[in-house]
């Protein structure tokens, strides 16, 4: 098959055969990829640059990020919400708290500005979906970041957002085909239904590096009211595919971690309940929704912007303070397991 790209020298550019016009949510098939996205990875679409590249490699379509981005804004809800909402422009113009971030990206489409091959070994390269990206993040404050801080190695970030870990084999499989690196650390939380899909991922980065693999479950806000059943049988069933592949469940993690202020969702007894974690008072209740946070619940993010969970700004993703502890239950993780890479 040809291959051609207008965008990067590189051997893995090369492979790669751009596919259409750049845009994050224009056209049926970017629209319909986007439409399916897990909680909070959505973008307002008026509000911000474009970021992400409809490509294929090898007759596979894969949403990568652009490559040699320099400060690309992203618009995001800086509160839980339920992301189909962000295609209905009445409920945008209501979703007033809002975050901005900047994106770069190297000529092999990973984020930040410093090119491998410019970056000293050890290195360790990170895939996954939004939460491995650094969704609402400052490069400087994303996971990835802050483990090369606390570890004193290089991490190489190849996490794009909404990626699934059937695509992300492909991506792997092309990225370490260019890239040497001692460690692959994969951060995404799968679907029961992608576990043989992740496991196919794994068999693709084994045929081109023998790098060690770890693999690490993003973790839970509370107000994922959809992902909530994953959280404790999940783990099981991926350690189980996964086999002598150390497995990571991140979430109690942030959950465990002393909190001074702000709220959660807790769900019992039928209800809905936001509760300050401070005085313990039930800010409000309402009857429980299946695979849904309550409107009146996020409405109440709107009515007090001082209203946030400790750990994370949208009911998907990390904060700056989330972020940190995030990355050193990574990097204690790795350091258990025996799979720091030494220099």
């Amino acid at each position: 098959m040809a291959m051609q790209s207008d965008r990067s020298s590189s051997r893995l550019s090369r492979r790669l055969l751009l596919a259409g016009a750049s845009t994050l949510l224009a056209g049926g098939a970017a629209w319909l990829a986007m439409h399916e996205l897990r909680l909070g990875v959505f973008a307002l679409p008026t509000e911000s640059d474009h970021i992400i590249d409809p490509t294929t490699i090898d007759g596979v379509p894969l949403n990568l990020l652009l490559p040699n981005l320099r400060d690309a804004r992203v618009v995001v809800p800086d509160r839980p919400h339920d992301p189909r909402l962000v295609f209905e422009p009445g409920a945008r113009s209501r979703m007033h708290r809002r975050r901005s971030f900047l994106v770069d990206t190297t000529s092999q489409r990973l984020r930040g500005r410093q090119e491998a091959a410019d970056l000293a070994r050890p290195r360790i390269l990170l895939f996954g979906d939004s939460v491995a990206f650094g969704w609402g993040l400052s490069h400087h404050d994303s996971v990835g970041q802050c483990l090369q801080r606390d570890l004193s190695i290089r991490v190489l970030n190849a996490g794009v957002p909404a990626l699934r870990p059937a695509p992300m084999g492909v991506w792997a499989h092309y990225l370490l085909d260019e890239i040497d690196v001692d460690l692959v650390l994969i951060v995404i939380r799968p679907r029961q239904d992608e576990i043989q899909d992740l496991v196919n991922a794994i068999a693709k980065i084994r045929q081109r590096s023998a790098a060690p693999i770890a693999m690490v479950l993003s973790p839970l806000s509370t107000f994922d009211v959809r992902g909530a059943a994953s959280y404790g049988p999940l783990l099981a069933k991926v350690q189980a595919a996964l086999g002598n592949v150390p497995v990571l469940e991140a979430t109690d993690a942030l959950r465990q971690h002393p909190a001074d202020q702000g709220v959660e969702l807790r769900r019992q007894d039928g209800m809905q309940r936001m509760v300050d974690v401070e005085t313990q008072a039930v800010l409000v209740e309402v009857p429980d929704l299946p695979q849904r946070t309550a409107p009146e619940i996020l409405q109440a993010f709107e009515d007090d912007p001082s209203l946030h969970e400790p750990f994370f700004f949208d009911g998907g993703h990390a904060n700056k303070a989330g972020s940190l502890i995030f990355a050193q239950a990574i990097a204690d993780f790795l350091r258990q397991q025996g799979l720091v890479p030494q220099g």
